[in-house]
């Protein structure tokens, strides 16, 4: 089967790639079914790492005004400095131990889930009818599903650090609109842009990636045609290498413009949304750096917000990257989920 022209990506509404959210749950039960321990010893180092940015922010300005009060006002230093101190240290050792542990977790968690979808993927398909490996339509999607069982690990990952990020945007928001309203308006209006544009290319790659699974179920045959012993025989007989060759670099090469010339869009549109994130936190760290100068803030409270405001903002933007992240995953797990769905005809 020759490619003449590049596979049409398909245009799903938003209904339909909301829609999708549907495929995360069942994956989440084989994910607890998978390792019911390591999945909440992970959840509950990243609730604790979550709050850790708020509480150090909140340390660091008590720290910064009694060292303003001592220098500017001849205040002598208050009996519980040294222990904000030895706290913020505190803090931020626990913070690095605790990033290796979510990393460890996650890893173990990754393993015990590939292994287990692996094997639940064999036993069913061991119960299907031989009929069904005729069709191509459901070897395109055993295919998919095989890919998906060690591939949509990410996923996992990318559910606890979304819970992560969620908790932390909370408590960072809370913090720049109990000081300023209008900062925690600038700096969501800037990020969504992005948003929007991660997510409208997320569900891009998967039409590209559904159009291209013949072609590339194609390539392992012309593989493993062109360079395998079974077939080494036939080759020099009627001389089949250079047609292999050619066949397989046809197909190749139409896969690789198609997708690099998505990803060439994808740079340049999302390089220009990230910088409205860059322009709404100097935007509006300047504002607050506007207010310290004319008394309506202290400088710990400043110091406060410029933290609140630089994590907020990375947050946010990693929030919603995270979350088309994870919808990218359930688009592609429609086949995992259909493949279990279906059912022997004969028993």
């Amino acid at each position: 089967m020759e490619i003449d022209e590049p596979p049409r990506p398909i245009k799903l509404s938003w209904r339909e790639r909301i829609s999708s959210l549907k495929n995360i749950p069942p994956i989440f039960r084989m994910v607890w079914s998978a390792a019911p321990g390591v999945v909440t010893s992970t959840l509950f180092f990243r609730l604790i790492a979550a709050v850790l940015p708020i509480t150090l922010l909140a340390v660091t300005r008590r720290i910064i005004d009694s060292i303003y009060r001592v220098t500017s006002h001849q205040e002598p230093l208050s009996h519980g400095f040294w222990l904000l101190v030895a706290l913020e240290f505190a803090l931020a050792s626990l913070g690095i131990v605790l990033a290796r542990l979510i990393d460890f977790s996650e890893n173990v968690l990754a393993e015990r889930y590939t292994n287990y979808v692996n094997i639940q993927i064999m036993r069913h398909a061991a119960t299907l009818d031989l009929t069904s490996y005729e069709d191509p339509l459901f070897y395109d999607k055993l295919e998919r599903a095989r890919v998906q069982g060690a591939d949509r690990t990410g996923m996992i990952q990318a559910s606890g650090q979304l819970i992560q990020e969620f908790i932390t945007t909370i408590t960072l928001a809370a913090g720049i609109y109990l000081i300023s309203p209008w900062i925690l308006l600038g700096l969501v209006a800037f990020v969504v842009p992005a948003f929007l544009g991660e997510t409208h290319f997320a569900f891009l790659g998967y039409s590209l990636s559904v159009q291209q699974t013949p072609a590339r179920r194609q390539l392992d045959y012309l593989r493993t045609l062109g360079a395998s012993r079974e077939s080494a025989k036939e080759q020099k007989l009627f001389g089949l290498g250079s047609f292999f060759v050619g066949r397989y670099t046809t197909i190749s090469d139409e896969l690789y413009h198609q997708n690099v010339g998505l990803a060439r869009r994808r740079l340049f549109v999302g390089s220009l949304l990230s910088l409205l994130g860059t322009v709404g936190y100097y935007g509006t760290f300047s504002y607050g750096i506007y207010q310290t100068i004319t008394g309506v803030l202290t400088l710990g409270t400043l110091t406060f917000l410029a933290g609140a405001i630089a994590g907020a903002s990375t947050n946010i933007q990693g929030l919603f990257c995270t979350f088309s992240h994870i919808a990218d995953h359930a688009l592609f797990l429609s086949d995992l989920i259909e493949f279990f769905a279906v059912q022997p005809k004969i028993r």
